[in-house]
């Protein structure tokens, strides 16, 4: 009978024990940062698709982390990169692609562990700078840092300071970047981006399908010692669980070779620039390409539209921007659109906010003096667009006298994209200079304008953008090339119909091309927002029956807007809008007597006025009261 017994409870707990392990669920893993957050959910969806136990969750961590992980059996898989792989590994990376993949399923085999197939895109590491930074300081391969000679700041995230082979030690030892440069260390990617853009580091760590690059308008410098090797992600994936879960095979080889790296960047532009949950991202792009179906998704986020004109947003000052309005009103999904009139988007409710320079805050009136638009208004500044008027160097009037005006000889004038800030400009400047007749405006693409300039078939092509634009830059390297100066706008005409337009210059230490300083023209560039509207009757507010068709931006998202650009300027006074900078507040209120005799005195003064009063006046009351 006690035999039986045992045999019986022996076979329970083993067939529970069967059970357990057959029951449990794949747990995912992915690395803390956008792109790999949407491979892993990737993964989960698929295996959910298959009918594959998942769970629900996926645990993050850095690739140190994640490796030990998979090993001890905490995660089931995870999206891993050949070149990281290899060199975590103690292995040189061979360069040709399909040997690496190859060599990092040896040197995993033995850990139990199984490279799936890969993704299809190769996203490697890649150093980043600004345009004006990389213009100003001459760089334009990672070799140049060296020649700079410790003036240099970098950013980097812990695992790249951490990684022995491919990270910050190696790369300044293979680049001979002597003495170290200063590193400022940030937890994730979106955080070093912050503090490029505000100038905080010179050079960024980044990776090829980053958004930001395109985006921001950053410059990738060229890797020319071949230091970092490719790194195609592929889901690694526990041998044991493949042959525990069979359809878990079928769901990882749905995801071969489904990305590029123009997706990739695509995918990864909806969750960091645009402000979309990963999941969401993942879901939606597996959606498309008809591979799952029946999953619910999470509630979708509210859309917050930022409106720019035509041919703006991919500039570092829409990259300070965007940062100051995410960090405004965070957890919200970002669309950056470009609109022919992004004013009137603001005034009919369409837009959140936009991005505008300061000539888009008038309309110009032929014959009559520019009209400034009162229904939005200036929230923070983000930096300033300079006139760069560019033409061939044989033609540059350089001493312009009052009846030659920046545009003598120019007959037709390419300005950018129609309804860009570089066509209003270009059409505000005609008219103030008195060349709308005499001068064609053309609007088109500004590489094929510059290309029509060299060919003679425009004159001078005008392009409003932040002093160091490394396009710009690129272009007065053409030894035919140059700019032309922007003078003579003292006229009292000009400055008092176009307050808004303020004299600057362009230095050869922002472009070294230039042989001497060129003075031009600049407009700040502002975040704005629609002005309160008059109520009028309508449908609104069902107690009074009065609603406004658009609202301003409440003072409160004002304030964290301002702080979130990192700047400290004033909204310049030709344009509408109230200065909210926090800067501008008293700390404490001054005291009425600082000095403490002085306080004693008046103390004093006041207690024998006040005794003198109640001597005079006590006498009358008392008599009164006999009366």
């Amino acid at each position: 009978m006690k035999k039986g017994f045992r045999f019986a409870l022996t076979l329970i707990l083993i067939l529970l024990t069967v059970s357990c392990e057959k029951t449990e669920p794949i747990r995912v893993g992915a690395k803390n940062f956008s792109e790999n957050k949407i491979l892993a959910h990737m993964i989960r969806l698929m295996a959910r698709q298959e009918k594959v136990p998942v769970h629900p969750s996926i645990m993050y961590g850095n690739t140190f982390d994640l490796q030990e992980a998979i090993k001890r059996g905490e995660i089931h898989v995870y999206p891993e990169y050949t070149g990281t792989a290899a060199l975590t590994m103690g292995a040189i990376a061979p360069e040709e692609r399909k040997q690496s993949y190859q060599r990092v399923q040896e040197l995993f085999q033995p850990y139990g562990l199984v490279w799936h197939k890969r993704f299809g895109f190769d996203n490697a590491y890649t150093l980043v700078m600004t345009s004006r930074q990389a213009i100003s300081l001459g760089v334009t391969t990672i070799s140049d840092l060296a020649e700079l000679q410790g003036k240099l700041v970098f950013g980097v995230d812990p695992e790249f300071l951490a990684r022995p082979v491919d990270g910050f030690n190696a790369l300044i030892h293979r680049y001979g970047i002597n003495p170290v440069p200063r590193v400022i260390r940030e937890e994730t990617r979106k955080d070093l981006y912050r503090d490029l853009i505000r100038e905080k580091i010179h050079v960024a760590v980044a990776q090829q399908t980053d958004p930001q690059l395109l985006e921001y308008g950053l410059v990738p410098l060229e890797d020319d010692l071949s230091f970092f090797s490719a790194y195609e992600p592929a889901p690694v994936v526990r041998e044991d669980t493949l042959k525990q879960y069979e359809d878990f095979t079928s769901a990882l080889e749905k995801l071969d070779g489904i990305l590029d790296v123009k997706t990739m960047r695509m995918l990864n532009h909806r969750a960091t620039i645009s402000g979309i949950d990963e999941r969401i991202v993942a879901e939606q792009f597996l959606r498309e390409k008809g591979l799952i179906t029946g999953v619910e998704s999470m509630p979708e986020q509210r859309e917050l539209v930022i409106a720019v004109p035509p041919a703006d947003h991919r500039t570092e000052l829409m990259a300070r921007a965007t940062e100051a309005i995410g960090s405004a009103v965070p957890n919200r999904q970002m669309d950056i659109r470009a609109f022919d009139d992004p004013v009137e988007q603001l005034a009919e409710g369409e837009a959140f906010v936009a991005v505008l320079g300061a000539e888009q805050f008038y309309r110009l009136r032929p014959g009559q003096l520019p009209e400034r638009l009162e229904q939005i208004e200036a929230i923070a500044p983000v930096g300033n667009r300079f006139v760069h008027l560019i033409r061939k160097k044989s033609d540059i009037e350089t001493r312009p006298s009052p009846e030659h005006s920046p545009f003598a000889g120019v007959k037709r004038l390419g300005a950018g994209i129609e309804n860009s800030s570089s066509a209003s400009m270009a059409g505000i400047l005609l008219a103030s200079y008195g060349a709308l007749e005499s001068v064609s405006q053309v609007n088109g693409n500004f590489d094929a304008q510059i290309a029509s300039l060299k060919k003679g078939e425009l004159d001078a092509v005008l392009r409003m953008t932040i002093p160091g634009d490394f396009h710009v830059g690129q272009i007065l390297e053409d030894p035919d090339l140059g700019l032309q100066p922007v003078t003579l706008w003292r006229h009292p005409d000009r400055r008092f119909r176009y307050p808004f337009i303020r004299e600057g210059r362009i230095t050869p230490s922002i472009y070294p091309a230039l042989e001497e300083p060129v003075d031009t023209l600049h407009t700040q560039v502002v975040i704005a927002g629609p002005r309160m509207a008059e109520p009028t009757i309508g449908d609104g507010d069902p107690m009074s029956g009065l609603r406004a068709r658009r609202q301003a931006i409440p003072r409160t998202i004002k304030e964290k807007i301002v702080t979130g650009t990192g700047r400290t300027e004033a909204i310049d006074p030709a344009l509408p809008g109230e200065n909210v900078s926090l800067l501008s507040r008293r700390e404490e209120a001054l005291p009425l007597n600082p000095q403490p005799a002085v306080s004693v005195v008046t103390g004093l003064f006041l207690i024998l006025f006040i005794g003198l009063l109640f001597a005079l006046f006590r006498p009358q009351r008392k008599q009164d009261e006999l009366l």
